[in-house]
Formats: structure tokens, sequence, C-alpha cells
């Protein structure tokens, strides 16, 4: 028996859709899905695109972690930390 959509399912189903359509057609549904989540949910954060797909370590193996934002004052610290992790150990970094 097939399941039946509410009202609010297919609402969504259509804003996705849309969006994905709009923002990022070259992308897989689930990845596209993956990046609309983060964005609603750091949307008072008012991050660009670039910041939020930085944040984004969604893949196999990620222990189901989907993304890793870090705020410190209300403000994102990737960029302050960034260079660091580019660096192996013991390189005096």
């Amino acid at each position: 028996m097939a399941s039946v959509q509410s009202n609010d399912q297919r609402l969504l189903e259509r804003i996705l859709e849309d969006q994905h359509r709009k923002l990022a057609p070259d992308k897989s549904r689930d990845d596209f899905f993956t990046f609309f989540a983060a964005d609603k949910a750091l949307q008072d954060w008012d991050l660009d695109n670039d910041e939020i797909m930085d944040g984004i370590v969604d893949g196999a193996h990620d222990c189901g972690i989907d993304g890793i934002w870090t705020f410190v004052d209300g403000r994102q610290t990737a960029g302050a930390y960034a260079p660091l992790l580019a660096h192996p150990r013991g390189t005096g970094v």
C-alpha cells in the first residue's frame, strides 16, 4: 500500500524541487537536501553559500555527521583556524 503524502509534505517537496532547480541543478538530490537543511538551520548566522558548503562533511564513514560549523561570540571561526588544518603535525605551526 502506497503512503499518502500530507499537504505539508507535498509543499515541502515542491519547495525543494524548485530550489534545487534554481540553485544547484548539477548537485544530486541528496547533496542538495544536505545543503538546503544546513542553510535553513544556519539562517540566523547569515552565511553565504560557500561558507555553508565549507562546513558540509557528509559522506561515507562520517559517523552520521553531515556538517560542522563553529562560532565564537556569534561569529564563524572557520576562517581563523582553517589554515592550521592544512599543515601536518610537527611542521611548527
